[in-house]
């Protein structure tokens, strides 16, 4: 009797769409994003610009009102959240600028949550192509590789920022 072997197809892995973020999201993944933003914002890097006393009444407030803002691009997935934000530069000739506020994922040692936050950059190029913008600040407040952000928005460019404390 022969015995035929059959190849099964490998297994579609579909990731839950990209949204916007809503007030009632806070209740349900608010824990673990407000916990990473306190973690980022509570020790921050002496390389970084300093920032104010912040405790995690004032980030949720921060991101309560960000929700429903113009001026933010506050995305959600299943497993993973994202902020950007719209800035002008330059009094004379204002030029808007997007920057990511922040890419964070659930799990940071999944790689499948960490592929899944990586699109979170296409929707911050498209984002701002529609605002005008000329270029998104990336790279700040992540847990994507810069691999695989360089993979979703192609070449990326660095400048280097110096900064005195007072």
């Amino acid at each position: 009797m022969a015995v035929v072997a059959v190849k099964m197809p490998e297994p579609v892995v579909e990731r839950a769409p990209i949204r916007r973020f809503e007030l009632p999201d806070l209740d349900s993944r608010g824990a673990w994003l407000l916990e990473r933003l306190g973690r980022a914002f509570l020790r921050p890097d002496e390389n970084q610009l300093p920032t104010g006393t912040i405790h995690s009444g004032n980030l949720a407030s921060f991101l309560k009102g960000s929700v429903y803002s113009n001026e933010f691009l506050f995305l959600l997935q299943e497993h993973s959240a994202a902020m950007a934000q719209v800035e002008y530069t330059g009094s004379l000739a204002p030029l808007a600028i997007v920057r990511e506020r922040f890419v964070f994922v659930q799990y940071p040692e999944n790689k499948d949550h960490i592929a899944e936050a990586a699109e979170f950059y296409v929707r911050f190029a498209t984002w701002a192509k529609h605002l005008g913008a000329k270029a998104i600040v990336v790279a700040e407040l992540y847990d994507v590789t810069q691999d695989l952000i360089r993979e979703k928005l192609g070449r990326l460019f660095t400048r280097q920022m110096l900064f005195a404390r007072v």
